[in-house]
């Protein structure tokens, strides 16, 4: 151990790398755990007297810094369970990291233990070899001011659904069940589906053909993922089942069940 670079040091030369090469500001952390690093890395951001690089290897670092920061940084900890906690009289991630492991299992779920103990040092989460394959593939922006007309909306969904498929050719995968279509419709309720579309399951992906709604709408499973762009053909079936005036502020595309040619 006498020979290994200190731990800090090593973090400002990995950042001073980084900025060189790629141009890119980061920030440092080092932790015993995942969570505890996450938190070392925001700690990095927000505070510049760090240097951009903060090492939690210390316990008694770790708990001056999880008494400075509010619950809701914890990695895990929405907005939900930060009332539920808050609630209890758990403000900061130190008290969250005191809390009785057996009773957060009790009240709450084993992640929340898992939670507490990775604050306390103990490292619970496993680093993954590859990243797990995505079962859904999500588009989505918000416009700058709520769109009035319909050839507009018409417009950003195609947008969407072709930045969709081009995310399912860039993983090599297809839409296995459907592509749907959302819009963000606080006056009528919430989230409405504008259209789904998908493809009649065959043993072999190659023989997938489009299918049609019987009401109408072009599914385009295989035929959208293989695809450059959403054909003009298919433009004109992302009909919009909505009652007009055409007032939206968001709207996504949402390709779900996305597998491999071998899935």
């Amino acid at each position: 151990m006498a020979h290994c670079e200190a731990l800090e040091p090593f973090g400002q030369r990995v950042r001073d790398r980084i900025r060189r090469e790629l141009h890119l500001t980061v920030g440092v952390g080092i932790a015993p755990s995942k969570t505890l690093a996450k938190l070392a890395n925001f700690a990095a951001k927000k505070w510049r007297g760090t240097g951009g690089v903060v090492d939690l290897s210390d316990p008694v670092r770790q708990r001056k810094l999880l008494a400075l920061l509010p619950v809701e940084e914890v990695w895990g900890v929405g907005r939900r369970l930060t009332r539920q906690l808050q609630a209890m009289g758990i403000h900061t991630a130190l008290q969250l990291a005191d809390c009785d492991t057996r009773l957060a299992r009790k009240t709450f779920s084993v992640v929340l233990e898992r939670t507490i103990r990775e604050l306390r040092g103990e490292s619970c989460l496993q680093w993954e070899d590859e990243a797990a394959a995505k079962e859904q593939i999500i588009c989505s922006r918000s416009f700058g001011q709520r769109l009035t007309h319909y050839p507009h909306m018409r417009e950003a969904i195609c947008s969407y659904a072709e930045r969709a498929a081009e995310k399912l050719r860039q993983e090599k995968r297809y839409c296995r069940k459907r592509l749907g279509v959302y819009q963000n419709q606080p006056a009528f309720g919430g989230r409405r589906v504008l259209q789904q579309y998908g493809h009649r399951p065959a043993a072999n992906p190659e023989q997938r053909q489009p299918r049609h709604h019987r009401h109408g709408g072009a599914r385009a499973g295989e035929h959208l993922a293989g695809g450059a762009t959403l054909p003009e053909g298919r433009r004109g079936a992302w009909g919009i089942s909505a009652p007009p005036p055409w007032r939206r502020s968001t709207c996504s595309t949402t390709a779900r069940r996305a597998a491999t040619a071998n899935g």
